[in-house]
């Protein structure tokens, strides 16, 4: 309409000879060039990579644990960083040595133990925590893990998840959030674990020459679980494109299980009643 109106204009100008004619064809090119509308496309983020959460449950007196941590590593290097591993101490075989430095079993952990399932041999780690048919565990030993990961990490993931970790002074702001891919009509519950790295203490080894190590290096151990075992409700359902968003402060030198705050990290999972739909994992750097 405002081409139109411009076009009149210029017409009874030129009659008045008040724009010369050259002048009046740039004016009127750059109208017919013009558009009142801009046509723009939203773009919809891409679902990003699923990625796998690995439970580990372990022991510094279980003898074949390691080997599982070694498989599991292997594993890791093959799909970067889309296996992430967190390993919780729990259990007969957890019991420190008299000369453990640290004892990493907590009520926390035997909790968690007892909602993944109790193993049938070790090493044992629930993935996604899946349980097969007819099963009551998420357990599951090493023949099948490298196969299990391989067909998981193929989905295309339902969630997107944001995790932040950020100091301000003795504090640290951990930032998290979900972004739905497509409509969920179902619940979902979001969970937050606190992980330490480096920690060396004793551990059996099946490999060793004298079956212990004593300066065997823990790592991505579990020391807390900062959200409800069973995880905080994010909601019941959800529209395509949904965002929930929180955050957490701690004071990391005050948690009694921290050894050293440079070296913890932190791990959100989102899960349904049946599994983990995705997870994320950001180091703690003060």
């Amino acid at each position: 309409m405002k081409s139109i109106q411009l076009v009149g204009f210029i017409e009874s100008n030129i009659k008045r000879g008040q724009i010369n004619y050259l002048y009046t064809l740039m004016i009127l090119i750059l109208c017919m060039s013009c558009n009142d509308e801009i046509d723009y496309q939203l773009v919809r983020p891409e679902p990003g990579q699923q990625k796998i959460l690995v439970e580990e449950v372990s022991g510094v007196r279980c003898p074949n644990c390691p080997d599982g941590t070694r498989l599991l590593t292997s594993i890791a290097s093959e799909f970067d960083s889309a296996i992430i591993v967190v390993t919780y101490h729990a259990g007969f075989f957890s019991v420190p040595y008299p000369e453990s430095v640290y004892d990493f079993k907590t009520e926390e952990t035997v909790a968690l133990l007892n909602l993944l399932g109790n193993p049938i041999g070790y090493p044992s780690a629930a993935i996604q925590r899946l349980k097969d048919d007819g099963q009551s565990s998420a357990q599951r030993l090493t023949n099948t893990w490298y196969s299990t990961i391989n067909q998981l990490i193929a989905d295309v993931p339902e969630l997107s998840l944001h995790l932040e970790v950020d100091q301000f002074g003795e504090d640290t702001q951990i930032t998290y959030g979900v972004l739905t891919n497509d409509d969920i009509d179902r619940p979902l519950y979001g969970h937050l674990y606190l992980l330490e790295d480096g920690l060396i203490d004793y551990q059996s080894d099946s490999r060793a020459s004298d079956g212990v190590v004593t300066n065997y290096e823990h790592n991505h151990v579990l020391k807390k679980i900062l959200t409800p075992l069973e995880g905080e409700l994010l909601g019941n359902s959800f529209a395509e494109l949904s965002r929930v968003n929180d955050s957490m402060t701690l004071q990391l030198s005050s948690i009694e299980e921290v050894v050293d705050p440079a070296k913890t990290s932190f791990v959100f999972f989102v899960t349904d009643d049946e599994k983990v739909l995705q997870v994320e994992k950001a180091y703690n750097n003060p």
